[in-house]
């Protein structure tokens, strides 16, 4: 029998660097052309590294989930926030940029 996912997770977690940071950015909002390019760009500039990302569209609807590593960050981590909250909301959509372990608190509520 497999361990849990969650075990997994957290062995592997265990491994990492204490310098790792993840941070779970989500997007959702009308779809527009090149929106994930400006993301990803803003993500880079600013130093993050994307390690995971996963989008869908349905109708005319983006959804994107991007797990990004923030530990060698150019930026504070508010200025990151802000930056990206900014390029998403020029192409008219919505942000959320959470450390992980909030998301993950939040799951456990």
């Amino acid at each position: 029998m497999s361990p849990p996912a969650s075990a997994i997770a957290w062995a592997i977690r265990a491994t990492m660097p204490r310098w790792f940071l993840p941070v779970v950015v989500t997007t959702t909002g009308k779809n527009q052309r090149g929106i994930v390019a400006h993301i990803a760009q803003a993500i880079a500039d600013a130093g993050g590294d994307i390690l995971d990302i996963s989008q869908t569209l349905v109708s005319d609807y983006f959804t994107m989930i991007i797990i990004v590593d923030i530990g060698s960050l150019s930026v504070s981590f508010a200025e990151f926030k802000a930056k990206l909250e900014r390029t998403v909301a020029t192409a008219g959509a919505e942000c959320l940029v959470m450390h992980e372990d909030i998301v993950n608190a939040l799951q456990r509520v």
